[in-house]
């Protein structure tokens, strides 16, 4: 629906029409995205390239591991701060460069529940304690925010949902500084890759697609999402089978994935497939995810599944089912460094 008041006013969202259209790219009342802004965009402020604080204040910090890097203008020294969105290849570089963070590629097709799986992990920490992590700092601070938008009251919505994962030219990555409750004072780098659902259709329908993400090869972690919601109907189960499966033997044949790169079938919303799909959708599920582990440890060292629900509805934990366990596996591996000639 096109709001013409919203005319003239501007949008941080790389391609969204508003300005010109007065319509939301997500399809909200302009008003209530968190991406507008009535002040019409210039080069200091509102574009998409601004610059925005995403980390927590410094002083929540150890001094050994800072976030931010300073740098030398000649006559003040200041601090570098990142752009707050999505991180490129170029920015995960200086994390990389600063400790040993583990890196999640998450793969599954369109409303799967992918970007929710990050996004409930994010909110949940902001609560306390979770998987044994604490909340420490986001160098994608913003970006995390705005995903999570949409899933609150403030977004106008009748039922919570997620931002979708638009397809782009170079990869984005979410960021996660969290510390260990035990020991305490140790802390850990996350970062999350998600494969939209256009890039998802491209792996399924051409085997040379994944030799391109050069990124995967230094993935610690690779999680297979298969969309519970699609057994709840005995008419879709197939389908997902035939969706899921090639996805699956794309990544064991592929040599761009590393052989100890830890893999993860995750089942999601698996509080829709016991509420509406009874027994036969359970048993569906549990044998569709053993064959794809299988499938998976013809080639990869370590497989591991699980059944989430990252939105539970009804009367279970606001912080989700399950998904403790899968944040604690995936910060507690990192895959061995190479070893150094000489060594």
């Amino acid at each position: 629906m096109s709001h013409p008041e919203a005319s003239g006013g501007n949008c941080t969202q790389p391609g969204c029409p508003v300005a010109e259209t007065g319509e939301c790219l997500n399809g909200l009342p302009p008003a209530k995205c968190p991406h507008y802004s009535q002040e019409p965009a210039t080069a200091e402020h509102g574009s998409a390239e601004s610059t925005i604080s995403g980390t927590a204040p410094a002083g929540d910090l150890p001094d050994d591991q800072p976030m931010n890097k300073k740098k030398s203008s000649g006559h003040s020294e200041g601090v570098e701060l990142p752009r707050g969105e999505a991180l490129i290849p170029r920015e995960v570089v200086n994390i990389r460069a600063e400790s040993l963070p583990r890196l999640v590629v998450i793969a599954g097709p369109p409303k799967a529940g992918k970007t929710t799986l990050v996004t409930s992990i994010f909110e949940a920490l902001q609560c306390g304690g979770f998987g044994g992590h604490l909340f420490s700092a986001s160098a994608t601070l913003p970006g995390l925010e705005q995903r999570c938008f949409l899933n609150r009251p403030e977004s106008g919505l009748d039922f919570p949902d997620t931002e979708h994962t638009r397809s782009s030219a170079e990869p984005r990555f979410l960021h996660l500084r969290t510390a260990k409750e035990e020991p305490p004072g140790t802390h850990v780098d996350v970062l999350f890759g998600d494969i939209s659902g256009e890039d998802y259709e491209d792996i399924r329908n051409n085997s040379g697609v994944i030799e391109r993400m050069a990124y995967l090869s230094m993935a610690d972690h690779l999680a297979i999402v298969v969309d519970g919601e699609t057994l709840c109907h005995p008419g879709e189960r197939d389908t997902t089978d035939m969706i899921s499966s090639p996805l699956m033997e794309r990544f064991v044949a592929s040599a761009e994935v590393s052989h100890d790169c830890q893999v993860h079938v995750v089942i999601s919303k698996m509080d829709l497939v016991e509420h509406n799909g009874g027994e036969d959708a359970l048993a569906f599920a549990s044998d569709l995810s053993e064959r794809l582990k299988k499938s998976a440890e013809r080639r990869f060292e370590h497989v591991v599944k699980h059944f989430v629900a990252a939105r539970p509805t009804g009367d279970e934990p606001s912080n989700g089912r399950k998904l403790d366990m899968l944040y604690r596996s995936w910060a507690a591996y990192c895959r061995p460094l190479p070893a150094q000639e000489g060594d």
